[in-house]
């Protein structure tokens, strides 16, 4: 099977999870059999590194600037998607698909959707199309727009861009043969917006090395640690509501907290000057050995919706965890029952501070949720069993429509609105 795959920005290096979880998918898919040629924006950001995905994935980076953001703000398209789409890449997708002719083109993430006006374009094409939903992007979007109290202007944009995005995953949920979800509860929500598409929940697998055996006691420092990239405003917001309300009472106990990964200069600039209990360490080549040096890992993300990837890391390194509990969808009750949990971040900063130095109860936490993970999450079988459920699919060439009715709209809509 040939598999062309879209992505808005080639997922290396491998600094966030919506990377981690594109990267390592596609890289299962090729595993198991299939030809992938993975195609997107070089992110900029770090090597295209082929080494990174194996020999089963062909990397095509496509290296031009994205769009401003000016006219990211103006365009039709959610704005991730107008800036990942310059001409450069548009006709390189076109050029490759000609070529190629593929079995199944694969539009992973909404950032990838503008592929969707383009398919029309290909002539006496049967592919497979597929939409890999990250989220249930318009419930983020809104959300996004909802909780954000900043400038007003902003507010209003990311109101508008909420509009845009549920205009488009509607489009890619319509125009699909098989919608790839991360948790079981987008796929439930996704069902009354599709038009005939299987539907198949994908989590995340673990790529890394899973820890046989720890013991926590007074040697590990009294340190929580928070693994994960910093540039996404959602994540930027959670953060900062957590730092807000916890940072203090952290000090006052005299226990550190740790935020390891990528983050704009900005956000630690704004921030770190006000902090006693947080360090930014940045990105790190050895998250491993930090998570060996921490008592607790973290996970605040009550907006931004999805399986988030961190809980796998802490997991399977036999790190306890500890969480807001509107940041653990997708996750087995079994591992959760397992993990410490409160409804805000004074709260959860409190419960911190109770159990830091209770080394029975860390220890219990981190046998348990290992324990109940163990035998899950695994990228081979997910490789697998994408490949079988394509098998059994014919090219139902929605798209063809939707793209038809996208360009129809788009050619009566004011030309400065861009595309």
């Amino acid at each position: 099977m040939k598999v062309v795959w879209i992505s808005g920005l080639i997922p290396l290096p491998l600094t966030a999870g919506d990377r981690v979880y594109s990267a390592r998918f596609a890289e299962a898919v090729g595993a198991a059999g299939a030809n992938v040629y993975l195609l997107g924006l070089s992110s900029g950001d770090g090597p295209d590194d082929a080494d990174s995905l194996g020999s089963d994935v062909i990397l095509l980076p496509v290296h031009a600037a994205q769009r401003g953001r000016p006219r990211a703000v103006v365009s039709r398209l959610p704005i991730v998607t107008a800036r990942c789409s310059p001409r450069t890449i548009r006709k390189r997708m076109l050029r490759l698909l000609a070529e190629e002719k593929p079995d199944v083109v694969v539009i992973d993430n909404y950032a990838a959707g503008w592929v969707l006006r383009k398919l029309a374009r290909v002539p006496e094409s049967r592919f497979k199309l597929v939409y890999i939903a990250h989220n249930d992007e318009e419930q983020v979007a809104r959300d996004i727009a909802q909780a954000y109290r900043g400038n007003t202007l902003k507010k209003l944009v990311l109101a508008a861009n909420a509009l845009k995005v549920a205009h488009l995953e509607r489009k890619l949920l319509h125009a699909a043969d098989l919608v790839v979800t991360l948790t079981g509860r987008d796929a439930e929500m996704f069902k009354p917006r599709l038009a005939g598409a299987d539907v198949l929940v994908v989590p995340p697998g673990f790529a890394g090395e899973r820890v046989a055996a720890r013991r926590i006691d007074a040697a590990v420092p009294r340190r929580v640690v928070m693994l994960g990239s910093l540039r996404w405003l959602p994540k930027k917001m959670n953060v900062a509501a957590f730092l807000t309300a916890a940072d203090a009472i952290l000090a006052s106990a005299g226990v550190e907290l740790h935020l390891v990964g990528d983050v704009s200069a900005t956000f630690r600039a704004e921030w770190e000057g006000q902090l006693r209990a947080t360090r930014f360490l940045g990105f790190v080549e050895d998250a491993e050995q930090v998570m060996a040096q921490a008592r607790l890992g973290l996970i605040v993300e009550a907006v931004g919706g999805g399986f988030k990837l961190k809980v796998l890391d802490y997991i399977f390194n036999r790190l306890p965890v500890a969480a807001l509990a509107g940041s653990f969808e997708g996750v087995p009750d079994a591992i959760m029952d397992h993990c410490l949990l409160a409804g805000d971040g004074a709260e959860l900063a409190r419960k911190i501070v109770d159990v830091i130095d209770d080394f029975p109860r860390l220890n219990a936490m981190q046998e348990g949720s290992f324990a109940a993970a163990s035998g899950t999450f695994d990228w081979s079988e997910n490789g697998r069993q994408f490949l079988n459920v394509l098998e059994s699919l014919a090219p139902a060439g929605r798209y063809r429509a939707s793209s038809s009715a996208s360009s129809s709209a788009s050619s009566s809509a004011p030309s400065s609105a861009g595309s």
